[in-house]
């Protein structure tokens, strides 16, 4: 299983644009993505402090997520959203950091989103 890192970022959008208290449920991206894609990445975002999970809901003996819904984001999550709101920015990123075959980590991706906005309103 590897990070989409689309399907992350769509996550936080939602999640960021949603009235305060609506639930993000992972049922809402079933037509675009694979269930356990979006489970595996709602779990990532709900492990590294970006999201909090208003539920998860495990198959029988604890075996595999049947689905998890969330309710808010974090300081982090919000941070993270805010540096890659911009669609030409998260294209440029895509382009540079996110290449097919590229190795990054969340947090270089991060930087460079930071750069970038940094750069274009101007400021050191």
């Amino acid at each position: 299983m590897k990070r989409e890192i689309d399907l992350v970022r769509l996550i936080l959008k939602d999640l960021g644009e949603a009235p305060s208290g609506e639930i993000i449920e992972d049922v809402r991206y079933h037509d675009r993505y694979d269930p356990t894609v979006i489970h595996y990445n709602m779990k990532l975002l709900i492990d590294e402090g970006f999201v909090v999970e208003d539920r998860i809901q495990l198959g029988d003996r604890g075996r595999g997520i049947l689905s998890i819904s969330l309710k808010e984001l974090t300081w982090k999550g919000n941070d993270f959203l805010d540096a890659a709101r911009d669609d030409s920015v998260w294209q440029k990123a895509k382009q540079h950091i996110l290449k097919p075959g590229a190795s990054f980590t969340f947090d270089v991706l991060l930087e460079w989103l930071k750069a970038e906005l940094k750069s274009r309103l101007g400021l050191p």
